[in-house]
């Protein structure tokens, strides 16, 4: 399986192998042509058990997620609902909040 192909509304470009924290909906949806679904995402393959070593990972965008796995991993106040879903190019852990970028990021 790859990211990609399984339709989980992300827009991965060239970025090789990535973790990606899709919002549980967009990770059961096709976006609408001409949209483009996007969603955090770490290069490398994080695993949940990885993420339990972690309090901060950067974004290919470029600003940092905090990580918390104090009660359970959560990534920037979002649970991980459905972790360690792996892919060809990676994994997906499913978050129960949208993420939205910060102004700042996005400028």
């Amino acid at each position: 399986m790859n990211l990609q192909a399984i339709s989980v509304g992300v827009d991965f470009g060239n970025s090789g192998t990535v973790t990606s924290f899709p919002f549980w909906t967009a990770a059961l949806r096709v976006p609408p042509k001409g949209e483009r679904g996007d969603c955090p995402r770490i290069y490398g393959k994080v695993m949940a058990s990885d993420m339990t070593r972690l309090t901060s990972a950067k974004t290919v965008a470029g600003p940092e997620l905090r990580i918390d796995s104090s009660n359970g991993v959560k990534v920037n106040g979002a649970s991980v609902v459905k972790a360690d879903i792996e892919a060809s190019n990676g994994v997906i852990h499913v978050i129960d909040t949208v993420l939205i970028p910060s102004a700042e990021a996005a400028e």
